[in-house]
């Protein structure tokens, strides 16, 4: 399951780049997409909440995946670390619905679930 939730989540990234790139299609048209985009699509409504959903998933993927390998690669994996991974990609998928459909409380629910998991992790491979 580590293994794999790293792999989940750069599944959950490039989910996030897809909703944001037909987002972008949808709203500012082809045109834009192919422009050189130095004119922001915008941080407001739905827009700005897929921008920065994605903003989000590479910050805590960039933070999670490290320390997911290094618990693989040191032969780590325990009970913890596995329920810490399973935990870290459920919290991470709930995050980014939530962002996109803008659900708060829940959002930042599952913002802290996945941020434990990635301490978990942590934690796991320094001890």
């Amino acid at each position: 399951m580590e293994l794999m939730s790293v792999v989940f989540s750069s599944a959950l990234v490039f989910l996030a780049v897809l909703v944001q790139h037909f987002n972008n299609v949808y709203r500012k048209g082809t045109r834009y997409v192919l422009s050189s985009r130095s004119e922001s699509p915008g941080t407001d409504g739905f827009t700005g909440r897929a921008t920065r959903t994605l903003q989000n998933n590479l910050e805590s993927c960039a933070m999670y995946a490290p320390v997911a390998l290094a618990v693989v690669v040191l032969h780590k994996q325990s009970t913890l670390s596995f329920y810490a991974a399973l935990f870290y990609v459920l919290a991470r998928v709930v995050f980014a619905f939530c962002y996109w459909f803008n659900i708060s409380g829940v959002r930042s629910t599952a913002w802290l679930i996945g941020m434990i998991s990635v301490g978990t992790m942590m934690a796991v491979v320094l001890l």
